[in-house]
């Protein structure tokens, strides 16, 4: 390698370790985000459920003749 090359090199060298810095910050920025989101995800309550019936459909009424 030739003197220029080297200088190059050096020159431009620390753009890619701000790039390679910022890009684990982002990174590990967005893994802490998603396991707190999926924590919350886990605690958050659940219910109470509605069981579907067939014989009443509250949509159609009694008189239905769709059927």
């Amino acid at each position: 390698m030739n003197q220029s090359s080297v200088i190059l090199l050096l020159c431009l060298s620390p753009i890619a370790v701000v790039f390679v810095v910022i890009k684990l910050a982002i990174w590990l920025s967005e893994t802490a985000k998603f396991n707190a989101e999926t924590d919350k995800l886990k605690r958050m309550q659940r219910g109470p459920y509605e069981v579907w019936d067939d014989e009443v459909d509250e949509f159609w009424g009694e008189d239905d003749n769709w059927k």
